[in-house]
């Protein structure tokens, strides 16, 4: 679907759609974990919502699997489930609605991010796909989209082997230079002017250290500008929106230190988290 609407010229539909990707995998990245939010209630609601959909989900497997008589009394109880679920969100919106993102996908709207950059300002959301990595720079004026020549196998390596160098303090100038040169170099005309520049990876780029890579005059991209990194356009809409409501125009520093991912754990991310956390006045340190 993405790389149709790039075909028919319509890349900020084409980014949106990335943005319900990323919500996507936000949510089946959270679906088994067990989750602790706010009071006690919140956390009774959210648990019944949670569970509330993954009947609902079951329910909507036994009634494809259904045969003959059965079919009708799975299709009534999978509605009932439907309603049930229906019920529960609905609670869960009216008594706290930051907690939805937590059970169903909210993408924000494109036109909605754009009104927030400021002209030196950029966000640059990464999209892999079995034969090739878009990659899109949105801007307050527009969005722009590019299909880099990297398919999803050789990327795996690429940052696999990248990983594993700097993990053992072993030189990885030449390999940090072919990812720059494949994702950063040639969206170098519409990064013109700007100061700022915010990363949205995808898949295994979650696990790419963006600021290490290389340009060809052997300045790191976090030299060139200033890099931060969010989970996805939207996430970052709600922090940004978060951070003024509790910290006022100055802003603040939420941390989080060594995310249990299941896999490819963060060597020292929770001692460079600790680290960054004594620049802020206003700052919150957490890790499981």
């Amino acid at each position: 679907m993405v790389h149709l609407l790039l075909d028919l010229n319509r890349p900020q539909e084409a980014f949106s759609y990335t943005e319900r990707s990323r919500a996507r995998g936000f949510l089946d990245l959270l679906a088994n974990r067990q989750l602790r939010v706010g009071g006690a209630g919140d956390q009774s609601l959210l648990d019944r919502v949670r569970q509330s959909k993954r009947e609902m989900v079951r329910l909507s497997e036994a009634a494809r699997r259904a045969e003959g008589e059965a079919v009708s009394e799975a299709e009534r109880e999978l509605e009932e489930a439907r309603a049930a679920y229906r019920k529960l969100l609905e609670e869960l919106r009216s008594q706290n609605p930051d907690l939805t993102d937590f059970v169903e996908v909210r993408p924000v709207d494109a036109a909605r991010i754009r009104a927030r950059l400021t002209g030196d300002v950029a966000l640059v959301g990464y999209y892999v796909t079995a034969e090739d990595t878009l990659a899109f720079v949105v801007r307050s004026g527009r969005i722009s989209a590019h299909k880099l020549a990297l398919p999803r196998s050789d990327l795996s390596g690429m940052v696999a082997r990248v990983r594993r160098l700097l993990q053992n303090f072993t030189p990885a100038e030449e390999e940090l230079k072919r990812l720059y040169d494949g994702l950063v170099a040639p969206l170098a005309g519409d990064l013109a002017g700007v100061s700022s520049v915010g990363v949205l990876p995808h898949d295994v780029l979650n696990y790419l250290p963006f600021a290490a890579l290389k340009a060809a005059d052997g300045a790191y991209w976090s030299d060139k500008v200033f890099l931060f990194v969010s989970p996805s356009a939207s996430v970052l809409a709600l922090l940004l929106r978060r951070e003024e409501e509790r910290f006022g125009p100055a802003g603040g520093l939420l941390a989080v230190g060594n995310p249990d991912l299941g896999d490819a754990p963060g060597a020292y991310v929770a001692s460079e988290s600790s680290v960054v956390g004594l620049m802020f006045i206003a700052v919150r340190l957490t890790s499981p």
